[in-house]
């Protein structure tokens, strides 16, 4: 109770997970198990780990990068100050990818090749892995750091054989293997705006890393470099799928329709009904 009352009084909302998370950590101890234990007195070493960690969060850092890690998709993954904390909307992103991939391998009669640039975490890849056993799939960043963390949460899923990590920018560790037939590129890449960092959260701001998150003057650079790669290689993923910023969809849309490399490019909305992915196709499903 003590530490709900200092979360409290620090400002930090939802004081009540936050403790039961930050003291389920310290004890190595499921929720469930916590919670039948919760009127228990910690001892005074378990009180001594504790504390540095409330001191953290009270100051502004992530709980996840405080206790090393997220859930996702129903799955836990490491997360460190060297990769994005996964949002909701991402999880729908890999939905759709999933979605979209077993379609492709029902019109073929065959998987393909996933290819998730700008990986962070790994949490696309490794979740796209998992669900797509037979699909080849290659995780890109060009943060070694970040690879560091992808490279540790596919060892902990059992998927370290099943996706390759490489580091580089976007596709330009693939370019000894273009063209890639049966490809599907999936990709949240960095989109706010330049001038928008100094407006988010505090703890955002101030923890995440701002090479994921900074997307250029109008949050839409990361797509025009992954434009100007495709075209360099004159090579068309069979499928694209992006995430973007809540008011970015038409302009990506426009932007890949000028290509005239897919035959349907289209924006389609998250949980909240915002356009948040854009999808470009060549073919239709039959």
């Amino acid at each position: 109770m003590q530490t709900v009352v200092a979360l409290r009084q620090g400002d930090v909302e939802d004081a009540n997970i936050v403790s039961e998370r930050l003291i389920g950590h310290v004890l190595g101890v499921t929720r469930t198990k916590m919670l039948m234990r919760w009127s228990d007195e910690m001892d005074d070493d378990a009180r001594a780990r504790l504390r540095p960690l409330l001191e953290r969060r009270i100051a502004g850092e992530p709980l996840e990068y405080i206790i090393g890690e997220c859930h996702f998709l129903g799955r836990s993954f490491a997360v460190d100050g060297a990769v994005l904390i996964p949002r909701p909307e991402t999880e729908q992103l890999v939905q759709w990818t999933i979605q979209l991939c077993a379609q492709r391998a029902s019109q073929w009669g065959h998987p393909g090749h996933i290819i998730d640039l700008g990986t962070g975490s790994g949490i696309i890849a490794i979740s796209s892995a998992l669900a797509l056993p037979d699909w080849q799939v290659t995780a890109i960043d060009r943060s070694p750091e970040a690879l560091r963390v992808a490279r540790a949460n596919a060892q902990r899923h059992d998927a370290a054989h099943r996706v390759t990590c490489a580091e580089g920018d976007w596709l330009m560790p693939l370019a000894q293997c273009m063209p890639i037939a049966n490809a599907v590129v999936v990709s949240n890449p960095p989109y706010v705006p330049t001038a928008v960092i100094d407006t988010l959260q505090w703890e955002v701001r101030h923890h995440e890393p701002h090479g994921a998150l900074d997307g250029g003057y109008d949050g839409l650079q990361a797509i025009r470099d992954i434009i100007d790669q495709i075209r360099h290689f004159d090579w068309t993923p069979t499928v694209f799928v992006c995430e973007v910023g809540h008011d970015q969809a038409g302009e990506v849309v426009r932007m890949l329709q000028h290509e005239h490399r897919w035959t349907e490019v289209a924006a389609h909305p998250d949980f909240a009904g915002v356009d948040r992915y854009v999808i470009a196709q060549v073919g239709v499903f039959g």
